[in-house]
């Protein structure tokens, strides 16, 4: 009886579509079986193939058996079940997306960033426009430090060129931000050996150092190709960890050199969220050969137990940090303090016994003196 219904369900589809089934139409017939009661067959007929451009011009459609779905690229999306054509997604309605100052232009699945003079997405087309400083990488005679021009004019120049604004001459091309850190790292290497040549380095020397690696790490560090980046010199010890996320990141972060480690958080790093550009970054630089300083007022010099270290993140606005990073910090200066107590403690234990050896050995000699003499 139900291969009878079958054949009759056949015949009425071979009339209705004048001689075969209809593309893109599925047929349920339900047979009814003594032994196993109702059962349903299906009638699989390819909508994918019989209907052109079914999940639209950009999407991808999959027959599934008796259905079928779209799936759309980035860029795309679509309605529904999923059996709905792709339609281009318009980042440019969504607030911010450019940031405050940047024009957004909507492309087919994508979207561009236009950065007015004076801002810069470091060539990254869908992140968010940021100002860039190009005063800061001026040289100035008796403030910058012998070795840090070409690399503060380098840096100028690029700046420059990234914020839209123009230079005098023809436009050259610029260096990767991989080629950039090499010579940031190179030639603080060069400024420490003119330092150390030099017999001290004083505290002033040392800031202007510091500060220039600071700036240039902001401007070098979103050029970066790779998550991160590591190098390491006699004299330098610098890794950098970039993440360009489309939302802000989360989590922990870890940095190790030979003498320091850094623990932190994405969260940190950032700072906050209503402010991120599109990246964070953060940076552990050890410095080798800074291991003595001499103040300028006083010409007293003062020996490091270690060598220098230093912290830079993306999050410009350090002055207030979240709890939890506060209280780790908190913690690790109170432990630092009762190391340091201990060791004036035990340094002046010390120094009080020997004094103490010392006055019984000449008080002994003393003693032995008196009596020989007696005796005499």
């Amino acid at each position: 009886m139900g291969a009878i219904i079958f054949l009759l369900i056949l015949a009425l589809l071979k009339d209705y579509g004048h001689g075969a089934p209809q593309e893109g139409i599925t047929v349920c017939v339900s047979l009814g079986l003594m032994t196993t009661g109702g059962t349903q067959q299906c009638l699989d007929i390819d909508k994918c193939v019989g209907i052109p451009d079914i999940c639209g011009k950009w999407g991808t459609c999959r027959n599934q058996g008796c259905i079928y779905l779209c799936t759309c690229p980035n860029g795309f999306r679509n309605s529904g079940n999923g059996q709905t054509p792709c339609v281009d997604i318009d980042e440019c309605n969504t607030d911010g997306v450019c940031g405050n100052v940047g024009i957004c232009q909507n492309l087919i699945g994508s979207y561009w960033c236009q950065c007015p003079a004076g801002f810069t997405n470091f060539g990254k087309n869908q992140a968010k426009c940021v100002e860039l400083n190009c005063d800061q990488y001026e040289t100035q005679a008796g403030q910058t430090l012998p070795g840090l021009d070409s690399l503060l004019s380098l840096l100028r120049n690029n700046c420059l060129v990234l914020s839209n604004s123009m230079l005098p001459g023809p436009t050259r091309l610029l260096p990767t931000g991989d080629v950039l850190f090499t010579l940031l790292v190179n030639t603080t290497d060069v400024v420490q050996l003119g330092l150390q040549s030099n017999g001290h380095r004083s505290s002033s020397e040392v800031t202007k150092l510091l500060r220039t690696i600071e700036i240039s790490i902001r401007l070098i560090a979103p050029l970066l190709t790779e998550n991160v980046t590591r190098i390491e010199t006699n004299h330098t010890e610098v890794e950098i960890m970039v993440r360009r996320d489309k939302t802000p990141p989360e989590g922990p972060v870890s940095l190790t050199n030979e003498n320091t480690q850094l623990d932190t958080t994405w969260e940190t790093v950032v700072g906050d969220d209503q402010n991120y550009p599109g990246f964070a970054y953060v940076v552990l630089l050890n410095y080798r050969n800074l291991d003595s300083l001499k103040d300028n007022t006083s010409h007293q010099s003062q020996q490091l137990m270690s060598s220098a270290a230093t912290v830079s993140v993306s999050n410009s606005n350090t002055t207030y940090l979240p709890q939890q990073g506060s209280g780790q910090l908190s913690l690790v200066m109170w432990v630092g303090v009762f190391v340091a107590l201990t060791c004036v403690f035990l340094s002046l234990i010390t120094t009080l016994w020997c004094r103490f050896v010392s006055r019984k050995r000449r008080g002994g000699h003393r003693q032995q003196q008196d009596v020989q003499l007696h005796r005499k």
